[in-house]
């Protein structure tokens, strides 16, 4: 007879078997069933009739011969299967390897437009602050820094000496005394004597490191007496660096006029910028001739207080040059550590890059 099989009956035969033979054994298993239920009926036709139905779905699912293993075994184990194409990186048309080239281009174009725009800002910067250098007045000129470049062997009280004979305003002779020991006890009074076109002078202390103080034996004031007296002169300048400066707590300025024609100035020894110095034995000649003269300091129309304002003026300013070549410099050491960091960045990126290479090898080997 003609029997039609409902679609939900037909969605339950197992995928790969035969309709069929599987319909005609499960509508057999079926009437045997009802035909025997009872409390006494016999499951063994039942029993068995399953135990074929789940051999058989164990074969075609999980058993060797199984379709399922089959394909995994051709998918992971045929080197030309879909999968290894896929992902073999050693193969231009694989996935795998057309994504390395995307991730390596991406980075390295990443990494040079970064690159390419930190060059631009930092130039940027540098061209400020040569502006800046220029504005106030630090740049060198070829000829300052042949000159200074042939004296870093020398010592501080020749350095003194040079500069002031290389800027030379006045028509003085300056000697370096330093190295002459004076008296019984051999110690040094002075180090450069200034004489000046009157006849009268000028001692300079040079003090290279940081041993002296503010008070005591070992004060400016009281060296810078002694050497006035020693050398007969009427002024003196104590010269000492502004590392030594800032060593001090009570020297809190490049220039301090410590009254009865003593001043201590500190110079930027490793810049060669004796600048202080030169005000100071400008302030300080001025000042003598005009005691010489017996006049308040108006007899040339200049007076000394004029020039004391434009020393403060200087100062100031020499002050705020000293901070913004420490700004400058920690802009320089923040550029250098960045630029490292950026080629430890890359460094990484190619080793990460070289290491998947490595393991998707392996594993394609495998």
């Amino acid at each position: 007879m003609n029997i039609e099989i409902p679609d939900r009956l037909i969605k339950m035969v197992p995928p790969g078997s035969n309709q069929i033979e599987y319909l005609l054994t499960a509508t057999e298993v079926g009437l045997r069933a009802m035909s025997q239920a009872n409390l006494t009926a016999d499951t063994t036709v039942v029993s068995d009739t399953f135990e074929k139905i789940a051999t058989e779905l164990m074969d075609q699912l999980t058993g060797p011969r199984s379709e399922i293993r089959k394909l995994v075994e051709d998918l992971f184990g045929k080197t030309d299967s879909p999968f290894h194409e896929a992902m073999d990186p050693s193969n231009p048309n694989s996935k795998v390897a057309k994504l390395l080239d995307l991730m390596d281009g991406r980075n390295k174009d990443t990494l040079d437009d970064f690159l390419e725009k930190l060059g631009e800002h930092e130039k940027a910067v540098q061209k400020n602050l040569n502006e800046m250098k220029e504005k106030i007045g630090i740049d060198l000129a070829v000829a300052q820094v042949e000159k200074v470049g042939t004296k870093k062997g020398f010592d501080f009280e020749k350095e003194v000496t040079e500069e002031l004979q290389y800027w030379q305003k006045y028509s003085d002779s300056f000697e370096n005394v330093g190295h002459q020991a004076e008296g019984s006890s051999k110690r040094k009074v002075g180090d450069v004597i200034a004489t000046m076109d009157t006849g009268d002078s000028i001692v300079i202390e040079v003090k290279a490191g940081k041993n002296y103080s503010n008070t005591g034996d070992d004060s400016l004031d009281r060296q810078m007496d002694e050497a006035m007296a020693y050398r007969g002169a009427l002024g003196s300048i104590a010269v000492t660096t502004l590392e030594a400066m800032d060593s001090k707590k009570w020297q809190h300025s490049m220039f301090l006029d410590r009254g009865k024609n003593r001043i201590i100035v500190a110079v930027d020894r490793e810049k060669s910028d004796f600048t202080m110095l030169k005000v100071a034995y400008m302030l300080l000649r001025e000042r003598i001739v005009s005691q010489q003269a017996g006049t308040d300091g108006h007899g040339n129309g200049v007076s000394t207080e004029q020039i004391l304002e434009r020393v403060k003026s200087i100062e100031q300013s020499l002050s705020s040059i000293k901070k913004l070549r420490q700004i400058m410099s920690d802009i320089e050491g923040r550029f250098g550590g960045l630029r490292t960091e950026i080629t430890n960045m890359n460094r990484n990126i190619s080793t990460a890059v070289t290491e998947l290479y490595e393991l998707l090898g392996s594993n394609s080997a495998a």
